[in-house]
């Protein structure tokens, strides 16, 4: 059998390479995700999909005012930056693509 390994690396390097096409298709300058969003019959457009995405995430993980979060593999950071917007936590964010970190730390700096 042939098996495949990837190393953290190669998984940056997918994300450095892609993040182009990422901006492009999947808008992420507003929607701040790399997700498909959470689709129901009321949802009418990609951006309420990934707000319920984000707003399924927090009511399930139950969290609460003064927690301080770890978001492993944070993309670009739309879920940490939703759920700071709405509860007073820490969020830290890591994940393996300067891009990513990059456009997180610009998102950032444009909303302070």
């Amino acid at each position: 059998m042939n098996e495949t390994t990837f190393q953290a690396k190669d998984i940056a390097e997918y994300y450095n390479t892609t993040h182009i096409h990422y901006e492009q298709w999947w808008d992420i300058k507003r929607s701040h995700s790399l997700h498909y969003g959470i689709w129901d019959t009321s949802t009418r457009n990609f951006r309420e999909a990934i707000f319920n995405t984000n707003r399924i995430m927090m009511e399930t993980a139950g969290i609460k005012d003064n927690e301080r979060i770890l978001d492993a593999g944070c993309g670009v950071g739309g879920a940490a930056i939703f759920v700071s917007e709405r509860k007073k936590v820490k969020v830290t964010g890591i994940t393996l693509s300067e891009r990513q970190v990059g456009f997180a730390r610009l998102w950032q700096l444009k909303k302070d």
